[in-house]
């Protein structure tokens, strides 16, 4: 069977044209009159009864959350919002995972969740050793 939209041969149990994607399991075979009383091969026309448009990509929205935790990740990095920046974005970010693992995949942005979460994690770790290395230099110097 060839697909009326694409022309590309099919077999004869596709639903489906595996080429283009169109329905080609409705068509309507229709003969045409011979051109001359000789001809042996008639040849036939292919009208479709039903049309068939493949599904569209569907868009998953990001939790909002997820892009809170990113946002604020990236200006703890920025030394805008040290502190406050890397607990938001930590926060956020697992929440916002929470959020996404709960929604089944209504919901998405669990990558945007977990570089905020590495952001903010990062940021913390960096400010604690920062504090470490402050304490003993005021130790050694006192």
């Amino acid at each position: 069977m060839y697909c009326p939209r694409c022309g590309a041969a099919n077999q004869a149990d596709q639903r489906f044209c595996f080429n283009c994607g169109t329905r080609i399991d409705q068509v309507a075979v229709v003969p045409q009159a011979p051109s001359s009383a000789g001809d042996i091969t008639q040849p036939m026309t292919i009208v479709p009864t039903a049309t068939y448009s493949p599904p569209s990509a569907r868009i998953i929205p990001n939790s909002p959350l997820a892009i809170v935790s990113l946002v604020f990740g990236i200006l703890a990095w920025v030394l805008i919002l040290p502190l406050v920046g890397a607990l938001v974005a930590v926060v956020c970010g697992h929440l916002a995972r929470g959020e996404v693992r709960r929604a089944n995949g209504s919901v998405g942005g669990a990558d945007l969740a977990m570089a905020g979460l590495i952001l903010g994690y990062s940021q913390l770790a960096l400010m604690g050793v920062g504090l470490c290395a402050l304490l003993g230099f005021l130790i050694v110097i006192v």
